[in-house]
């Protein structure tokens, strides 16, 4: 008993030396990980909310802009001498003014409408109205800013600072142009923002709630909010996390606001989880070690009394009990022990190689769920807004994309098959990504040539992944095939986020490397694969593309007297 009590007492310090330091690095890791994600959220956050933002400003300065280049027009400052005219004269240039008037507004993306006003003859003329509806100026010291009243945005400016002949010119927008913006906003899956003012004015979207909304607004500090920055407020008991980013053109702020319990309910969860499998596995390993000790431990120390004996020369020495399980037949396996190691080792070996295989097949079988979610967001999205022919467009890609790359049977095929999926896939991150363009230009000589199956996709979705998704603006991929005298080269060019020089140099040390269990994935794995299937003088080249995204090109040998691809079937 005593050895039993000393086996016991070791084992459990042991086991509790590798928990605590466990329980503590995780406990550390989770409060990291959420404060990570709250920084990530936050920035992430306001970038959308400048975004949006910069859109908004964007259109009331082209508004404002296009509007100012109007009154220099001919006719407008006709107007200033308007009672000098005729009545059939007058008539004429209100109708010209009032033509010129809807083509301005015709030209914009928003509605709005345009007064003329000339205060020294007491009339105006706006877009839908020769009198422009009795606009009368009584202070035009408000001019040459934004203001908003009655649920309008306007902005007025005059051709003249002194002269008492001048015209004003004054124009203005709803409130439902960014109320619709907003709209978008959120139906892309973006949150819940609205436009708020310090004078108390609110511009919300259509789904919004205006409980919600309020309950923000009192929150807000009593001093001047800054250029962005967030706040935390409670909704009926619920913790949310406000953001905001003020407009430089009309000092109002865009806030979005999103609950913080659905942001960290996960990691709580898995902190949770993690606190029980914890108690289980002590408990586990407590059994464990009585179970050892009667069926393992026993056993052994009857065997190592034998061995012993046959060390001093007792080859009579027999393990005389029997045990209802393995170690029955140890004894007589004895003598077959090296044999049987040399055997296991070409058998570990064998296995890792089938290992690889299977892998390659999992890795090309495989459905990525985040591009399955965003798909079918985009289908709801659209099916929201009534767009049957981009539902029909995703679905059919979609369709032929999953049906290519969930059928191995075949892992040989030819280059059109693999440009025709690289095209359904494209072709839904085009629906997705309405600001992307791409190019597939290959030659119909190449697109007999036989090669790996998924070969080039996942070279596009790392350009999309790593070039576009976190890069504004247009932006462009180009799949171009090229034929020399000796072989065969295909190369898929983006004009995205691009790599340093040392992320291109470690990248391409890295598909140097020989295989091992942290490589075998990735473009790693493609090079293996090009070389593997090609022979010598193929593989992958990883540039600095010239419009600074990345190239990354695969080639291959060609016989030049038959022009068909070097390969192995």
């Amino acid at each position: 008993m005593k050895f039993r009590h000393s086996f016991f007492a070791k084992f459990l310090v042991v086991l509790l030396a590798i928990l605590i330091p466990i329980v503590a690095l995780y406990t550390y890791s989770n409060r990291l990980s959420a404060k990570i994600v709250e920084d990530n959220i936050e920035s992430s956050t306001l970038s959308r909310l400048s975004y949006l933002l910069s859109q908004i400003d964007s259109r009331m300065n082209q508004l404002k802009f296009s509007t100012m280049l109007l009154i220099q027009d001919n006719d407008i400052q006709m107007f200033k001498h308007i009672n000098d005219l005729s009545k059939y004269e007058q008539i004429a240039l209100r109708g010209r003014i009032m033509q010129k008037l809807n083509l301005q507004i015709t030209g914009s993306s928003w509605p709005y409408d345009i007064t003329l006003y000339s205060p020294m003859n007491a009339t105006a003329v706006s877009a839908d109205s020769p009198t422009g509806h009795g606009f009368v100026l009584a202070d035009d010291r408000r001019f040459a800013q934004w203001e908003y009243e009655n649920g309008q945005f306007s902005y007025g400016f005059s051709d003249s600072l002194s002269d008492p002949g001048k015209l004003l010119l004054k124009f203005a927008f709803p409130k439902t142009d960014i109320s619709q913006m907003l709209d978008q906003f959120k139906t892309a899956g973006q949150g819940d923002p609205f436009f708020y003012s310090a004078s108390g004015d609110v511009i919300v979207n259509k789904s919004q709630s205006l409980a919600s909304v309020h309950t923000i607004i009192q929150a807000l500090p009593g001093e001047v909010l800054g250029d962005r920055g967030k706040l935390n407020v409670d909704i009926h008991g619920k913790q949310y996390v406000a953001h905001y980013s003020k407009s430089e053109i009309s000092n109002w702020y865009l806030i979005d606001y999103a609950p913080v319990e659905e942001v960290l309910e996960p990691i709580n969860k898995s902190m949770t989880m993690f606190y029980i499998t914890l108690g289980l596995l002590i408990l586990l390993a407590v059994i464990s070690v009585y179970y050892l000790y009667m069926k393992v431990r026993l056993p052994i120390k009857e065997l190592l009394q034998q061995m012993f004996r046959l060390k001093r020369g007792d080859y009579k020495a027999r393990i005389v009990k029997s045990y209802p399980n393995e170690f029955g037949v140890i004894s007589t396996r004895f003598n077959e022990m090296s044999e049987q190691i040399g055997q296991l080792i070409e058998q570990v070996y064998l296995h890792e190689i089938r290992y690889r295989d299977a892998v390659m097949k999992q890795l090309q079988s495989q459905i990525n769920p985040h591009f399955l979610y965003n798909c079918f967001y985009f289908i709801t999205s659209m099916a929201k807004l009534g767009e049957n022919d981009a539902i029909v467009a995703m679905s059919v890609n979609l369709g032929d994309y999953y049906r290519y790359t969930t059928r191995v049977e075949n892992q040989i095929v030819s280059l059109e098959d693999e440009i025709r999926l690289v095209n359904n896939y494209l072709s839904i991150q085009k629906l997705r990504m309405n600001r992307m363009n791409y190019e597939l230009d290959v030659p119909a000589e190449m697109l007999g040539v036989q090669v790996p199956r998924l070969l080039v996709q996942p070279i596009v979705e790392n350009a999309i992944i790593h070039g576009f998704e976190k890069m504004p603006g247009q932006v462009k991929l180009r799949v171009i095939g090229t034929i020399a005298t000796d072989r065969y080269t295909l190369s898929v060019e983006d004009n995205g986020a691009g790599m340093t020089e040392g992320e291109l140099e470690a990248l391409t040390a890295k598909l140097a490397r020989p295989m091992d269990l942290s490589t075998g994935c990735g473009l790693w794995n493609i090079n293996e694969r090009v070389k593997h299937h090609f022979g010598e003088g193929s593989g992958i080249d990883i540039v600095r593309g010239k419009e600074g995204g990345v190239k990354v090109s695969m080639y291959w040998r060609r016989k030049a007297s038959t022009g068909e691809e070097s390969g192995h079937v």
